[in-house]
């Protein structure tokens, strides 16, 4: 998942939003966790650990 232990963040969200991430989750074949994850990444321009390490692509900042 990432470099260090999960922590558990608990965030309130709408029925609209939360309907939308279990469809995506579904439609994905992934858990609700993930796409909210994923979506963080992505809106917060940060990089999964392993991915970075893998990726023959990946340039060190």
């Amino acid at each position: 998942m990432g470099s260090g232990p999960a922590e558990v963040v608990p965030v309130r969200i709408d029925p609209e939003l939360r309907t939308a991430v279990a469809s995506r989750a579904e439609t994905d074949g992934t858990t609700t966790s993930e796409v909210i994850r994923e979506a963080l990444r992505q809106f917060l321009d940060v990089e999964q650990p392993e991915q970075a390490q893998h990726d023959p692509n990946h340039k060190p900042c």
